[in-house]
């Protein structure tokens, strides 16, 4: 069962240059607008191979908050991404953000089992050294804090290693949560005949050092997890020789 991942933010915020980013370890300026795309993907963590699929959405004013609603009640996780050189970018956000969980949580009322989706809140295009981000960060902290998701601001031009951990967090948190929520999540993807679908046929083996590694771990992963459990073993073994 393959984990499903939907991106989601305003006009030219960067969504599919971070997403292209991750996928090719390439950075692309320009796209096509106005569209969604199913990516189908094979992820390699932890020595497993996960099966992938990311929708990259069109952008929240035109789908609406009725589809985007619809495309989360398909996903295992979820991927907000707005663009830290807009000075409005914070009130409509705030409003997309908010009627958006508003919206999920709709889904999931009346549901004896809460489905919560992995979320994260991602500020693209800090390589814009006028843009003058930093008070934007500190109110996105806030209002990631109150909608209960983590928040990191990069750049999909500069930070390759960032965008590797955003994006292999949210498959390893969807993976994990696939076994409780899978009966709750929707089987087909709402308007999948108007999608253009693509996919990348090369697994993304991450070149991560090993306290990259296991900061990703502390940060995303249960300790747990059995990636954790042979480190350590492989630890004690290390020791005892």
């Amino acid at each position: 069962m393959p984990v499903r991942l939907v991106i989601a933010g305003p006009d030219g915020c960067g969504k599919t240059a971070l997403l292209v980013r991750y996928l090719s370890k390439r950075f692309i300026e320009t796209y096509q607008s106005g569209i969604d795309i199913l990516y189908r993907h094979r992820a390699v963590l932890q020595d497993s191979t996960i099966d992938v699929e990311i929708l990259d959405t069109s952008s929240c004013e035109r789908r609406g908050f009725n589809g985007l609603s619809a495309c989360l009640s398909w996903a295992d996780s979820f991927l907000f991404v707005y663009d830290v050189t807009l000075q409005r970018a914070r009130a409509r956000l705030f409003l997309e953000l908010a009627r958006t969980v508003r919206d999920n949580a709709a889904i999931s009322a009346g549901s004896a089992k809460e489905r919560r989706l992995p979320a994260v809140l991602v500020g693209n295009k800090t390589d814009l050294a006028y843009c003058g981000h930093g008070n934007n960060k500190a109110e996105m902290e806030i209002l990631s804090s109150q909608f209960r998701c983590r928040h990191f601001v990069t750049s999909a031009a500069e930070d390759p290693k960032i965008i590797d951990l955003i994006f292999t967090g949210l498959i390893a948190e969807g993976h994990l949560s696939i076994g409780q929520s899978h009966s709750l999540r929707k089987a087909s993807l709402p308007g999948r005949g108007q999608l253009q679908q693509q996919r990348h046929s090369r697994p993304s083996m991450l070149a991560l050092r090993e306290e990259d590694l296991m900061s990703l771990e502390s940060r995303w992963l249960p300790a747990t997890t059995s990636g954790a459990k042979k480190r350590e073993q492989q630890q004690e073994q290390q020791a005892d020789g």
